[in-house]
């Protein structure tokens, strides 16, 4: 899957970064840092960035308010500095359907210092996409959907968007991957820089796909089931990229947080059969709902950055090598062997493993409502029950390929397509839409009084430094929670400063 990542990555890197200009804004705070616009870094030994006061004004303040948070949690007589406001208690008349329990105004500085290098559009976009996905609790209170089982079935959503967001992006880049692919046919070398050929980069697709039959055989399971299956994920990982890419991306969990339901609204156990789909409900446990689609984008960024900092080829596929290995091996074996050696039932945090029975319930749905039309088509015609997942899955794919040929024909549509795809996911239950609307209004405020100037050379190296304030509080609380868990103290700083 990570091959075909990386595949996708360089068949796409010249449409994106050289003909769409993508501005990789998670790039942005690393590239300051390393100084690499800056001519007088590597004389000096540092980037000019860090003579910049607003940097540290940005890093002192983050670092006192990180820290204080953190002391909180070991002591409560520190005071909580936490901006987490619940939004439920403000709107407790039934007649919102629900629109804002569980919601809640939150800001961190980790994310904020990533959101406010994302475009202005992009930003509102999240936040504007947010609260209209919500606004389908107040629909079903109005239409009585809510009564329907699985209602608003926002996974169903997310799928549908994601797949009709794919078909409008390849429509609209037909030309060019027509070009790459009769570069592959001709077998044009690469050009200087890039990680591999057309040729090289097409062959790796096709092969990882052939792989996937190869081992679908080998485990005995539904070698279409399988192939239906790896095709969602690549395109998963395609949309992630361009994503990442154009917009930037504030957290994980922004896939579809079921992807084996993709799988059942195609044909399920009917017809892929009953391994088939619970092979593909194990992989979404783990492949499609937290952080593992950050890959793709990170292997794009990884990609056009190497080029343009003329890092040998090699050395860049060698990375992303071994950043998989060691965030499958390592990783896993650490989770494992933990698992192993307390038990999971003795593990504090229990949502690694208890959360799979949320999985395990759509299965056995399924498999109820298979064996039920089975049975009933043996003994007559049957009444048709209508399908409201699948129907919201057409919903989500239709309004995504609306709003990218809005966005595409209308230079003045300035809703982005992310906004709609995101705003069904849980992104937003760790990147909170209150991160977003702040980062925003920050941006926008310094870009109206002191313009595209004081953006540059203020306001991002400002938030530079509340990003390394955060990230030296996490380190921190990391020795301060290893030490305190060690001496079987239950008091952990574990959230976003």
């Amino acid at each position: 899957l990570c091959g075909a990542f990386f595949a996708v990555n360089v068949i796409m890197r010249k449409k994106w970064a050289e003909s769409e200009r993508y501005p990789l804004p998670l790039t942005r705070i690393p590239l300051a840092i390393m100084g690499t616009d800056d001519p007088d870094a590597g004389q000096r030994g540092f980037s000019s960035l860090f003579q910049n006061r607003y940097l540290w004004a940005g890093l002192l303040l983050s670092l006192a308010w990180c820290m204080l948070k953190g002391l909180h949690a070991y002591n409560p007589r520190v005071p909580d500095l936490r901006v987490d406001v619940p939004l439920g208690p403000y709107f407790m008349n039934p007649a919102w359907g629900g629109m804002f329990s569980g919601t809640s105004f939150t800001v961190n500085a980790f994310i904020v210092s990533i959101a406010v290098f994302f475009e202005l559009n992009v930003l509102l976009s999240f936040v504007v996409g947010y609260w209209l996905c919500r606004a389908a609790y107040l629909v079903g209170h109005w239409t009585n959907l809510k009564v329907e089982v699985g209602f608003p079935w926002k996974d169903h959503q997310t799928i549908g968007a994601y797949l009709g967001y794919f078909l409008i992006v390849v429509i609209l880049s037909w030309k060019y991957l027509l070009g790459v692919l009769k570069a592959a046919i001709r077998g044009t070398p690469k050009e200087r820089g890039d990680v591999m050929s057309s040729r090289a980069a097409v062959l790796l697709l096709v092969g990882c796909h052939a792989g996937v039959l190869v081992w679908a055989r080998l485990v005995g399971v539904s070698s279409l089931s399988m192939m239906v299956y790896f095709c969602f994920l690549v395109i998963l990982g395609f949309v992630a990229s361009k994503f990442r890419a154009e917009c930037g991306m504030a957290f994980g969990y922004f896939t579809p947080y079921n992807a084996m339901l993709f799988v059942s609204a195609i044909g399920g156990m009917a017809l892929f059969g009953a391994e088939g789909l619970l092979v593909a409900l194990l992989f979404s446990g783990f492949l499609t709902v937290t952080v593992f689609f950050l890959i793709p984008g990170t292997q794009f960024e990884v990609i056009q950055l190497g080029k343009r900092l003329r890092i040998q080829p090699r050395s860049l596929f060698y990375t992303c090598l071994l950043g998989v290995a060691g965030g499958l091996f390592i990783g896993g074996w650490v989770f494992l062997s933990n698992a192993y050696a307390y038990g999971g039932d003795n593990i504090r945090y229990q949502w690694a493993f208890n959360g799979l029975d949320w999985f395990l319930t759509q299965f056995r749905s399924e498999l109820s409502v298979t064996t039920t039309t089975w049975l009933r088509e043996a003994e007559g015609p049957t009444v048709h029950v209508a399908n409201w997942g699948q129907r919201t899955m057409v919903f989500g794919a239709v309004v995504a390929m609306i709003i990218t040929l809005l966005r595409q024909f209308f230079s003045g549509f300035w809703f982005h397509p992310i906004g709609f795809l995101l705003g069904s996911t849980y992104v937003f239950e760790c990147a909170n839409w209150g991160n977003l609307a702040v980062a925003w209004a920050l941006r926008a405020l310094v870009l109206k009084v002191g313009g595209a100037t004081a953006v540059r050379h203020k306001l991002q190296p400002f938030f530079v430094g509340v990003f390394l304030g955060a990230l030296i509080t996490l380190l921190v609380f990391f020795v301060i929670n290893s030490i305190s868990v060690a001496q079987g103290a239950a008091k952990m700083f574990t959230n976003i400063p």
